[in-house]
């Protein structure tokens, strides 16, 4: 299927179906890549419990995508770790395979046959490169917002792009995202940094690629201009605005954290939103969303088996 104008994201680890997930049980029982790859094929094929990929994906980053798509009437599609390139109507189940996080069970996997995410994801496809073929499909603009760490999962897909193609793309990603670009298409990355943050596109880190992008099509319209008039289009709105100063956070242990978590649960009634901004604002510790959410898990579980006790 050929498309006029395309979106493309990343999964995330929020999900709407509240069935169990499909997830890896035993890393160290891996002989090798391909032994991981049949393995979760396997354990996919067995979940019956399915939503669409536009309605499955939680947070703000994937509806930042969501939208974008929804304005510009443009094919979605997700980059994901555990099901590969799906497009926005594609049915998928609950699962659990990240690449974000050292300790995930898909890294600890991988780090066991001594394989990379951008291995992991030629496997998952045998060998073919969705992502470049779709993108190549694209007729007009195709719009990639990624973090680093998928960027560096389809590293080995994205250079099968051919370099005509680089004309109809425009790429949005960290400083970190940047360097993980392949080279013929370095100059697609739009050069967006965190003078964003000073503008009413602020947010979080996890979500910066996708307000980059929502900036780029709402506030510039620079999804219409050619490549170098788009890039030229956000340098001069990056000048005019300032980098908001960030207040001083030390860095705590996990274990530090979940004390302080526990020691200001009741006064935060359990709200997640409250109990983040009692970590930054209050205690001035550096917590991520994703660390957070970890975090949490570990809390609540210790808090269930305080009150059984």
């Amino acid at each position: 299927m050929t498309h006029k104008t395309l979106v493309v994201t990343n999964c995330t680890s929020r999900k709407r179906l509240g069935a169990s997930p499909v997830a890896f049980e035993n890393s160290s029982a891996f002989r090798s890549l391909n032994h991981v790859a049949s393995d979760w094929l396997r354990r996919r094929r067995g979940a019956n419990c399915l939503l669409p990929a536009h309605s499955l994906y939680v947070g703000r980053a994937f509806s930042e995508a969501l939208a974008v798509a929804g304005l510009l009437k443009a094919e979605l599609s997700v980059v994901s770790a555990g099901m590969g390139l799906v497009s926005g109507s594609d049915l998928l189940p609950n699962y659990d395979a990240t690449i974000s996080s050292p300790n995930s069970a898909l890294s600890l996997a991988l780090a066991s046959v001594n394989a990379t995410p951008a291995q992991w994801w030629t496997a998952l496809h045998s060998g073919e490169a969705p992502l470049a073929a779709r993108i190549e499909r694209c007729q007009q603009v195709c719009l990639v917002a990624m973090p680093s760490t998928y960027f560096d999962l389809v590293a080995d897909d994205l250079i099968r792009l051919p370099a005509a193609a680089a004309q109809r793309l425009r790429l949005f990603t960290s400083m970190a995202g940047r360097h993980l670009v392949p080279r013929h298409l370095a100059h697609c990355v739009m050069p967006y940094d965190e003078r964003l943050e000073g503008s009413e596109y602020a947010g979080t880190r996890n979500d910066f690629p996708q307000r980059a992008m929502t900036h780029f099509v709402r506030a510039l319209g620079a999804h219409q201009r050619p490549l170098a008039d788009a890039r030229r289009a956000v340098a001069v709105a990056m000048e005019r605005l300032v980098a908001p100063v960030l207040p001083k956070r030390s860095k705590k242990s996990d274990e530090e954290l979940i004390s302080l978590l526990m020691r200001g649960w009741r006064t935060c009634g359990g709200n997640s939103a409250r109990l983040l901004r009692y970590l930054r604002d209050d205690m001035r510790v550096q917590c991520e969303q994703s660390r957070f959410r970890d975090l949490m898990k570990v809390v609540r579980t210790r808090l269930l088996a305080q009150e059984a006790a």
